[in-house]
């Protein structure tokens, strides 16, 4: 569920960052490629999934102890 949530929003970021490229809202320099942008949404949005669940179980553990991952 999870993985398909990612891939699924990491496509989103794909088309709005092409549709940004298109419109003139973004300029890569410097030999940036957009396909390089993918892993980064892969990474960072995986990185927020975690972050939040970690959230949630230090929530449900009462405050009173650090959970470890």
């Amino acid at each position: 569920m999870a993985l398909s949530i990612i891939l699924l929003w990491s496509a989103l970021s794909m088309l709005l960052e092409w549709i940004g490229l298109k419109v003139g809202l973004f300029h890569f320099d410097k030999g940036y490629k957009m396909y390089w942008s993918f892993p980064i949404y892969l990474l960072s949005q995986t990185m927020i999934i975690v972050f939040f669940h970690l959230c949630i179980r230090y929530e449900k553990t009462g405050n009173n102890q650090k959970t470890q991952l």
